[in-house]
């Protein structure tokens, strides 16, 4: 049994995983009371592990871990995005996309544009967000995709990029249907419909508190380059938080 600090709440983990313990490591905590989220690895998952057969037995439990958390998150509110979340001057910034679209590129892109010291990789795969005390923050996990890249910080939200291969660059911000759309399709949607509430009435606040964009572009540097301008140049003028 492990106990971990994720996302300000207190995880206990039941069972062993080599993966989790090494990607958690910075997340270890010792805390006392009742856990606010509890995780199960090894044997008792293995039913579901079989819907993954192309990982290995540990990979399977890292990942399954990672579900089990993200389930459980809207009881906090809060929820997961399947991004690469930067910290930029003191606000976060997500990239979100399907898998192999380029948001590891794009993140590496904002570095070479603005340097790797401005511009650090809070969780590269599938960062935390919780609304606490009328503010959107997010937090580094342990689950952080094939890079393993990832900070245990909590930063307030300062804008979301969906992002969309293409020929040319091009930037636009997104209306609530759209944005709303996007937010469910790179999620992990409850089944548990008191949870699946939450989660919707998070994604409302969000939207009409936090800079949502849709960007299409290439994976050359002006496409970071836009973007960080655009998003950049917005909140100097007051129109992001």
């Amino acid at each position: 049994m492990a106990s971990y600090q994720i996302a300000d709440l207190k995880v206990d983990v039941s069972g062993q995983n080599t993966i989790l313990e090494r990607q958690g490591s910075a997340y270890q905590a010792k805390w006392c009371g009742q856990p606010d989220i509890r995780i199960v690895v090894g044997e008792s998952v293995s039913e579901k592990a079989r819907l993954y057969p192309t990982m290995t037995p540990d990979e399977q439990g890292y990942f399954l871990s990672g579900g089990q958390f993200y389930t459980q998150l809207p009881d906090f509110d809060g929820f997961v995005l399947h991004a690469s979340a930067v910290e930029v001057d003191g606000s976060a910034y997500l990239f979100s996309a399907g898998s192999g679209t380029g948001k590891s590129t794009h993140t590496m892109l904002w570095q070479s544009c603005l340097g790797s010291d401005r511009v650090r990789v809070i969780n590269d795969d599938k960062p935390a967000i919780r609304l606490i005390n009328g503010i959107f923050y997010c937090y580094g996990t342990p689950w952080s995709g094939k890079s393993g890249l990832s900070r245990n910080v909590r930063v307030p939200l300062g804008g979301i990029v969906f992002l969309v291969q293409s020929p040319q660059n091009h930037i636009a911000g997104l209306n609530g249907t759209k944005a709303l759309k996007l937010l469910l399709q790179n999620t992990i949607r409850p089944r548990d419909l008191n949870r699946l509430e939450t989660l919707l009435m998070l994604f409302n606040g969000l939207m009409v508190s936090i800079p949502v964009y849709e960007l299409h572009c290439t994976q050359e540097p002006h496409a970071a380059l836009l973007c960080c301008q655009t998003i950049l140049h917005a909140k100097q003028k007051g129109m992001l938080r």
